[in-house]
């Protein structure tokens, strides 16, 4: 079999595949019970403490920055294209 490489994908194809079906569909694949299990397990890994500083880079919608934020954390979460601006229109994300 092989394994062809698909090269580089373009803001528009993210946007894309993570615009408003993938928000409408993601609590199927990342139910809230799974993202609370991993944010805190994240949380421990890192040996986080209230008031800690963390970068996520490529937060899509802000499954984890959110519950990190919600625990204690302050987040800075950033993303490609105009992803965080569609899933702050559904409220899954908070904007500063």
């Amino acid at each position: 079999m092989r394994n062809e490489t698909i090269g580089p994908i373009s803001s528009t194809e993210l946007n894309e595949y993570f615009g408003e079906d993938y928000l409408y569909f993601s609590h199927v694949v990342n139910s809230p019970e799974k993202s609370d299990r991993e944010a805190v397990v994240i949380w421990d890994l890192l040996s986080l403490e209230q008031g800690s500083s963390v970068l996520e880079l490529g937060c899509g919608y802000g499954r984890i920055s959110n519950l990190l934020a919600k625990i204690g954390a302050q987040v800075t979460g950033l993303d490609a294209g105009n992803i965080l601006n569609i899933y702050q229109q559904f409220g899954s994300i908070r904007l500063l």
